[in-house]
């Protein structure tokens, strides 16, 4: 009889591996509107050297909760 290495006709008993300590972070209607690019967000520039900055110059935009678009810096 041809035996397959970690097949369950070996004596071996199959578990299903869980992951107990994870939980999901609870996202927010702010989160959905900013978005996952935040280079593409209105108020940031990406220098010369590939690194995003907040636009001084730019007035600072206000979710409809309140929160500021872009964190502090």
């Amino acid at each position: 009889m041809l035996e397959m290495m970690g097949s369950v006709l070996d004596g071996t008993v199959k578990t299903k591996v869980s992951l107990y300590d994870h939980r999901p972070y609870p996202l927010f209607e702010d989160d959905y509107l900013r978005g996952a690019n935040f280079r593409d967000l209105p108020g940031v520039v990406v220098g010369n050297d590939n690194v995003a900055r907040r636009d001084s110059t730019e007035k600072h935009l206000l979710l409809p909760s309140g929160k500021p678009l872009l964190g502090p810096d």
